[in-house]
């Protein structure tokens, strides 16, 4: 599989709401960088994302790529 076909394939399985819902949980967390946000917020990935009703959390490396 080609590169792109592998990103197009990641971001495929995640909707722009997935990141809109990071990005929004991390401007309001306080966190310095995305990578403490995620540190703090794995344990709570699943309920977090469940306020958006989405099923889990976009890894950071596919967040880097969208």
């Amino acid at each position: 599989m080609s590169r792109s076909a592998s990103h197009a394939s990641v971001l495929a399985a995640y909707a722009v709401i997935d990141f809109l819902a990071v990005l929004f949980g991390y401007a309001i967390s306080g966190e310095r960088t995305l990578e403490e946000f995620y540190q703090r917020l794995h344990p709570f990935a699943v309920p977090f994302m469940a306020l958006f009703e989405r099923e889990r959390l976009p890894s950071r490396s596919a967040l880097s790529r969208f």
